[in-house]
C-alpha cells in the first residue's frame, strides 16, 4: 500500500531549477516605446526590411476618410470589399495617404482591419466616397469617385469604367486620380508591384480570398480555411493566401499546419510591401512561440499603423500568450483609447481572458457579456460562441444555456478548438457536481479532439484538468505524472504563467501524497512567480496552499496565520470559492483546538456548499461534522453524517474521500466497513487518509495493525495527525502529551479502539 517510487531530491531540485530558468525576466524592456526607435532597432536586428519613412513622416501624410459603397449582389457581392482592399493597397502605397475607412463594406475589410474614423484619431482632411455600380450584368462596372475636403474648399468627382475581373487595374486608376487631385507623386514601379500583390488578380482566387477574410472576421475558421484553400488552388504562389490560411488554421488549433503555411508565406514575402512582410514575419514568430520577436514586430506595426486594430490585437495576444500580462493590459488600454474600435467584440473577448487570468471574474464576466452582445448583433457567430464559453468559464452562465448554444455553434462550424473549449467547461461542471467519471470522459475527449489537430495549448489544458480528476479519485501518482507532463509542455512553449500554475498543482499533488516538505518547497517557488506574472489568483491562493501544509504538519498557529491571510485575499479575489475553502480549513483547525462555535461554523459551511452545488465539498464538511459529533459523544449523529457523506462520495467515484467517510463510520461504531475498508486502501496514494484509516482499523477484531510501522511512516512524512493516531494506539497518555505540544485539544478522538 506504499507510494510509487518518489522522485529523488535531485530530480525535484532539477525540476525547480527548470522552472526558475524558464521564468527569468525577459531581456526585453517592460514597456515598448511606440516610436521610431523600435522601427530602427528592428531594421538593425532583423535585417529584413528597410523602412523608407519615419513614423513622423507617415503621420504627416494627408489623412483621408475613404468609404466604398457597392450595389453588387449575388455572385459579385465580394467585389465591393475586394475592390476596397486593392484600393487601400494602391492609395496607401509608400504611405502617401493615411487612410481611414467608412461605409458599408468597411467591416468586411480584414486585409486592413480598420473601423470608422472619428475624433479619437488624427483629424481627417479629406473625404473620399467611391461607388461601384454594375453595368449590363456582365461584370462591367462604373466607378463614381467623389473627393471633398473637410474645410469645404475643394470638391472633385469623376467616373471611371472597368471590369469586376480586373479590380487591380480599376483600383490603380482611382488611386492615381486621388494622387492627382491631392498633388501627390504617383507610386513607383516597385510600389505598384507591391500593391498588385495585395490580393490575387485572378477572380477565381480573389473571390474566395475575400470571402475567407469575411468568414475569419466572423470567427468561422473552418469556412475561412475552405475559402483560402480554394484561393491557393487557383493561385499557389501568392504569399497573402498562405498567410491568411495560416491565421485560419491557427484559429482552429491546427498549429503545425499553420506553421507550414506561414513559413511558405515568409519564403515568398519579397513581392509584398514592407508592412505585409513584417506582418507575415510577426505571425511566423508568434506561431513559433518566439514571444519576444513577435512582440517586437507587432509593436512596430502598431506604432506605424495605429488605425489598424488587427496589429494592436495581435500585439496584445502575443503578450498574453507570452505571459506578459502587464504589457498586454497596457496594449488593451491603448486600443480602448480609440473610440473607433469600441464596437469590436474582439477587444472585449481579449479583456475577458485577461481579467480571468488576473483573477477578477466579475469584470471578466462583464467583458464577456459585452463580447456576446456585440458579436450577436454583428452576426459574428464564431466570436459569439467563444464569448459564451469564456462567460461560462467564469461562472457567468449558471444554467449552462449559453454553453449549450456555443456547443451547437462550434459543431455546426466544425471548429475543433471551440469544441475542446466546450468539452473542458462541461468537464469542469461535472467535476464541481461530483460526477467524476463524466468529468474524466469530457476531459479525455477534449484532449483527443485537440491532439487530432495538434493544438498543444488545448492538450495541456485538458491534461491539467484530467490530472485533477486523478487527484480526486485518489490516483495521486497518475495525477502527479500528468502534471509534470503539462509543466514540460508549458516550459517548451515558453508559457510562463501556465508553468507557474502547474508548479502549484504539482505542489498540491505532493501535499496529498504526504510529501509535505517537497510541497512546501514547490509552493515557495511558485508564489513569487505568480506575483511577477501579475497572476492575482495565484497570489491570493498561495497562503491557502501553504496553510494546508502547515496544518498537516501540526503547525496550527502558522497554518491559522496563512489561512487568515488567504481570507483577506478572498475579499478581493473570491474566484474558485477561495473564501469557502479557507473557512473550511479554519473550521478544521477550530475542531482540532476545540474552539467555541465549531458546530455552527460547520453547519453554515455545509449549507453554503450545498447551495453552490459543490457536492464533494458538502460531503467533506459532513465528515468534519461527524468528527465533531464523536468528540461531543454523539455517535448516532456522527454515524448519520458519515453515512450521508459516504453515499455522496460513492456516487462520484471519489475513492479517497469515500475512505475518509468510511473511517468516520467505523469510529462511530459501524463495524460493517471492517470488511470493505482494507480493500479500498489497496493502491490508494493519499497517505494521510490511508494512515488514519489503518489506525482506525484497529477497532476491527480481525484486523492486525502494526502501530509501530504506522508511527514510523507518519513521522517520516511529517503527518502530525497520523503520528498522533499511531501514538494513541501505542500509548494514549503519550498521545495526549504529544497533542499538547502542538496546541491540539482533540487528542481523545484517537484514544484507541
Amino acid at each position: 500500500m506504499g507510494d510509487s517510487a518518489h522522485d529523488t531530491p535531485g530530480e525535484l531540485a532539477t525540476a525547480l531549477e527548470e522552472l526558475r530558468s524558464s521564468l527569468k525576466e525577459d531581456a526585453a524592456p517592460d514597456r515598448w516605446r511606440m516610436d521610431i526607435t523600435i522601427v530602427g532597432l528592428l531594421a538593425a536586428v532583423f535585417g529584413v526590411l528597410v523602412w523608407h519613412t519615419t513614423l513622423s513622416e507617415r503621420q504627416s501624410a494627408p489623412t483621408v476618410a475613404l468609404s466604398v459603397h457597392s450595389e453588387l449582389v449575388g455572385e459579385l457581392q465580394w467585389v465591393g470589399p475586394g475592390f476596397a482592399q486593392v484600393l487601400a493597397a494602391y492609395a496607401g502605397a509608400g504611405d502617401r495617404l493615411l487612410l481611414y475607412f467608412d461605409g458599408d463594406v468597411s467591416d468586411t475589410l480584414l486585409g486592413r482591419d480598420v473601423l470608422v474614423m472619428n475624433g479619437s484619431l488624427p483629424e481627417v482632411e479629406h473625404e473620399v466616397r467611391v461607388e461601384l455600380i454594375p453595368q449590363n450584368g456582365d461584370g462591367g462596372l462604373t466607378v463614381e469617385v467623389h473627393l471633398r475636403s473637410r474645410d469645404g474648399r475643394e470638391s472633385r468627382q469623376t467616373s471611371l469604367r472597368g471590369e469586376s475581373s480586373a479590380l487591380s487595374d480599376l483600383a490603380s486608376r482611382v488611386a492615381l486620380q486621388l494622387f492627382t487631385w491631392l498633388e501627390i507623386d504617383a507610386y513607383t514601379a516597385s510600389e505598384r508591384s507591391e500593391a498588385i500583390a495585395a490580393i490575387p488578380e485572378d477572380s477565381a482566387a480573389a473571390r474566395p480570398y475575400v470571402l475567407g477574410l469575411e468568414s475569419l472576421r466572423r470567427g468561422e475558421g473552418r469556412a475561412a480555411v475552405e475559402y483560402f484553400s480554394q484561393s491557393l488552388a487557383a493561385d499557389s504562389d501568392h504569399p497573402m493566401l498562405n498567410a491568411a490560411l495560416a491565421e485560419a488554421l491557427d484559429f482552429l488549433g491546427y498549429r503545425a499546419r499553420a506553421v507550414q503555411q506561414i513559413q511558405a508565406a515568409y519564403d515568398q514575402r519579397g513581392v509584398l510591401s514592407r508592412e505585409k512582410q513584417l506582418s507575415i514575419e510577426a505571425r511566423l514568430r508568434l506561431l513559433q512561440n518566439d514571444w519576444q520577436a513577435a512582440e517586437s514586430l507587432y509593436a512596430a506595426l502598431m506604432a506605424f499603423y495605429p488605425e489598424d486594430i488587427s496589429y494592436g490585437l495581435a500585439l496584445a495576444e502575443t503578450q498574453y500568450r507570452g505571459s506578459r500580462m502587464k504589457e498586454a493590459e497596457a496594449t488593451l488600454v491603448a486600443l480602448r483609447q480609440h473610440d473607433a474600435f469600441a464596437d469590436d467584440p474582439r477587444l472585449d473577448l481579449l479583456e475577458a481572458r485577461m481579467w480571468r487570468q488576473a483573477g477578477n471574474w466579475q469584470r471578466g464576466v462583464a467583458a464577456a457579456e459585452r463580447a456576446v452582445e456585440k458579436a450577436q448583433a454583428q452576426g459574428r457567430s464564431g466570436l459569439l460562441a467563444r464569448a459564451l464559453v469564456h462567460r461560462a468559464d467564469m461562472d457567468g452562465d449558471p444554467k449552462g444555456l449559453g454553453l449549450e448554444l456555443a456547443a451547437e455553434l462550434f459543431e455546426e462550424m466544425r471548429d475543433p478548438h471551440g469544441v475542446s473549449l466546450v468539452l473542458r467547461e462541461q468537464g469542469d461542471r461535472h467535476k464541481a457536481a461530483g460526477r467524476l467519471a463524466e468529468a474524466a470522459a469530457a476531459y479525455d475527449e477534449a484532449r483527443r479532439v485537440s491532439a487530432e489537430v495538434g493544438n498543444e495549448a488545448e492538450i495541456a489544458s485538458a491534461l491539467q484538468a484530467r490530472a485533477i480528476v486523478h487527484d480526486l479519485n485518489g490516483e495521486l501518482q497518475a495525477g502527479y505524472e500528468l502534471k509534470r507532463e503539462v509543466l514540460k509542455n508549458y516550459q517548451r512553449r515558453g508559457v510562463h504563467a501556465g508553468a507557474a500554475i502547474m508548479m502549484e498543482n504539482i505542489g498540491v499533488s505532493l501535499y496529498k501524497m504526504g510529501r509535505l516538505a517537497e510541497a512546501r518547497q514547490v509552493f515557495a517557488q511558485a508564489t513569487p512567480e505568480f506575483a511577477r506574472l501579475n497572476d492575482q489568483i495565484g497570489v491570493a491562493w498561495a497562503p491557502y496552499q501553504l496553510g494546508r501544509v502547515m496544518a498537516r504538519m501540526g503547525l496550527l498557529d502558522e497554518a491559522r496565520r496563512s489561512f487568515e491571510e488567504a481570507l483577506v485575499n478572498a475579499r478581493i479575489h473570491p474566484e474558485g470559492y477561495l473564501e469557502l475553502h479557507t473557512r473550511f480549513e479554519l473550521a478544521r483547525l477550530d475542531l482540532f483546538e476545540q474552539r467555541d462555535g465549531v458546530q455552527q461554523t460547520l453547519e453554515a459551511l455545509a449549507g453554503a456548499y450545498r447551495e453552490e452545488a459543490l457536492h464533494l465539498d458538502y460531503a467533506d464538511t459532513l465528515v468534519l461534522l461527524a468528527r465533531h459529533a464523536l468528540l461531543l459523544e454523539r455517535p448516532d449523529d456522527a454515524l448519520r453524517q458519515a453515512q450521508e457523506a459516504a453515499e455522496i462520495f460513492a456516487d462520484s467515484d471519489a475513492r479517497y474521500y469515500q475512505v475518509a467517510a468510511d473511517t468516520q463510520r467505523l469510529r462511530a461504531g459501524d463495524v460493517s466497513v471492517c470488511g470493505t475498508l482494507p480493500a479500498m486502501l489497496d493502491g490508494l496514494q493519499h497517505r494521510e487518509t490511508v494512515l488514519l484509516a489503518r489506525a482506525s482499523l484497529a477497532r476491527c477484531e480481525q484486523q492486525a495493525v502494526d502501530a509501530t510501522e504506522l508511527l514510523a511512516e507518519a513521522r517520516a512524512l511529517s503527518l502530525f495527525e497520523a503520528e498522533l493516531a499511531a501514538t494513541a494506539l501505542l500509548d494514549p497518555m503519550q498521545a495526549r502529551t504529544l497533542a499538547d505540544t502542538r496546541g491540539w485539544r482533540a487528542a481523545e478522538y484517537w484514544s484507541g479502539p
